[in-house]
């Protein structure tokens, strides 16, 4: 019996025991709630390489959205609009962190944002930059008829035409692009004109004063370019016809400076022969005034000649010794009568010693006598 109650108190001082014990031991749920979240601390994350080819793709769609905006004059049409977008398209790859996610996920943004911009301005710079187009065929119609394009040749002429008219047709229709675009080909056929216009002058030029020979091989070289481009502007091959027509003018244009080189020296040559003359009676003491004059026109000549200016100079030259030649006969005209005046003298003087000696004679006659 009194073991029975000695046990239960031990088992009700054992309760008591557990219960502070578990009282003094928080526990874990409590002690876990004490720690700091880590929200703070963002986790590390590796930019991907999905995410940097978006930004290699969003850069280059800005970058040929932004080169378009330029091809077609915006900066000039829209400054304020341009400067603001092409300033942001600086700052947005300016310092790029591409190792950090939010950074690579704005720029991408940004280029986007860019595109849309840049393809605005290229929008509404088109029916302006179609319509200068337009001016500058117009402009280039207007050189080839000045160039006697026309006249030359108005069969080829009626054919630029039908390109020209090709880009008001665009226009009308709002297709700029495509007026753009049909304007290259109109500038190309009326400049093509042009200089063949001009490479056929030069030609007739070259024939009329029968300058030919003087470079023979490169005027037939040049007849030969001419018959390429006129054939190849029939056959509507434009990129050969600027290359050929403007082979043949070359080639015109160096017969013709080959030519007027040779005229050039041939006069030059004329001139000093009557320059030295002029100097040989001395006319440079004689007529001085008119001497300088030829003079002058004969060193401009010699200038005009250093620079290749090779016309001009063969014109100076020819003034120089006509004027040459008339001084030269001035001056001699001068010697001649300055010498038939000292031979009228001396022959004065050897009367008047003959008459004095004839006299003496007499007088010693007289004496005799």
């Amino acid at each position: 019996m009194m073991k029975r109650h000695y046990a239960g108190f031990l088992g009700i001082v054992m309760l008591v025991i557990l219960a502070a014990a578990c009282k003094s031991t928080p526990p874990e749920t409590e002690t876990e709630s004490l720690v700091e979240p880590s929200e703070t601390i963002a986790p590390s994350e590796t930019v991907s390489q999905a995410l940097l080819n978006s930004l290699g793709e969003a850069r280059a769609r800005a970058e040929a959205a932004r080169q378009e905006a330029q091809n077609v004059n915006g900066p000039v049409y829209f400054p304020d609009d341009w400067s603001q977008a092409d300033s942001r398209f600086t700052r947005t790859g300016s310092g790029l962190n591409t190792e950090n996610v939010q950074a690579v996920q704005d720029a991408v943004a940004s280029y986007n944002s860019l595109t849309t911009a840049f393809e605005d301005i290229t929008r509404r710079s088109l029916p302006l930059y179609a319509e200068a187009r337009q001016e500058e065929v117009l402009n280039a119609r207007q050189a080839a008829i000045d160039a006697g394009a026309f006249e030359f040749s108005p069969g080829r002429f009626y054919i630029a035409d039908e390109k020209g008219e090709e880009v008001s047709k665009r226009i009308d229709a709002d297709d700029y692009r495509g007026a753009i675009g049909a304007a290259e080909i109109a500038l190309n056929y009326y400049t093509a004109l042009k200089l063949g216009a001009d490479a056929y002058m030069m030609r007739e030029a070259i024939l009329d004063d029968n300058l030919a020979p003087y470079d023979q091989r490169t005027f037939d070289m040049a007849e030969e370019s001419g018959m390429k481009a006129i054939n190849a502007y029939d056959e509507g091959d434009i990129a050969t016809v600027m290359v050929v027509v403007q082979e043949a003018l070359n080639r015109y244009n160096q017969v013709w400076k080959t030519a007027w080189r040779g005229i050039a020296s041939e006069r030059r040559d004329s001139a000093s022969v009557d320059r030295r003359a002029a100097l040989n009676v001395k006319a440079n003491v004689a007529v001085k005034d008119e001497y300088e004059a030829a003079d002058s026109l004969y060193n401009q000549a010699g200038t005009k000649f250093q620079s290749e200016e090779f016309e001009d100079a063969a014109e100076l030259y020819t003034r120089s010794a006509s004027i040459f030649t008339v001084v030269w006969e001035t001056a001699e005209y001068k010697r001649q009568r300055a010498d038939e005046a000292i031979r009228t003298a001396e022959q004065m003087v050897a009367e008047s010693d003959q008459t004095a000696r004839d006299a003496e004679v007499i007088l010693g006659e007289g004496e005799e006598e």
